[in-house]
C-alpha cells in the first residue's frame, strides 16, 4: 500500500510539471489586457505580419515566445528568460528585460523611457 501511495505521488508531481505551453496566434491588432493573462508562463506568442500586439499593463511574461508582428509597449512590461525573433518592438515607456532574453532579427524604436536590464 506504501510503495502504491508513493508511486501515485510521484506520477501526479511529473504530470502536474508536464503542463502544455499555450499558443496564442494574433491575427488582428489587440490589447495585452484584453486577450492575455496578466502573468504569462511558456507561452508561445506568434503575431501574423502587419499585425501589433499592444502590451498595455504591467504584465509579465516568463520564458514566453514572441513571433513576427510589432509589440507596441505602452505601459511596463516585463520580459523574464524570454525569446523575441523577428519581431518590431515600438516602446513609449520604459520596460523591463530580466534574466536571459534571446533577441534575433528585432528592431526596437524607443519614443521615451528607457529598457532596464
Amino acid at each position: 500500500m506504501k510503495r502504491i501511495f508513493g508511486l501515485t505521488f510521484m506520477l501526479l508531481g511529473f504530470l502536474t510539471c508536464l503542463q502544455a505551453a499555450t499558443t496564442y496566434n494574433i491575427t488582428s491588432n489587440t490589447n495585452w489586457s484584453s486577450s492575455m493573462p496578466s502573468y504569462c508562463s511558456d507561452c508561445i506568442i506568434n503575431i501574423s505580419t502587419g499585425v501589433t500586439l499592444t502590451l498595455n499593463n504591467s504584465s509579465q511574461c516568463y520564458n514566453c515566445t514572441f513571433t513576427g508582428g510589432t509589440l507596441k509597449i505602452t505601459s511596463g512590461f516585463a520580459f523574464s528568460s524570454s525569446s523575441i525573433s523577428n519581431t518590431t518592438i515600438n516602446a513609449s515607456t520604459s520596460f523591463n528585460m530580466w534574466n536571459s532574453n534571446s533577441l534575433d532579427n528585432v528592431t526596437l524604436n524607443m519614443t521615451s523611457g528607457s529598457l532596464a536590464p
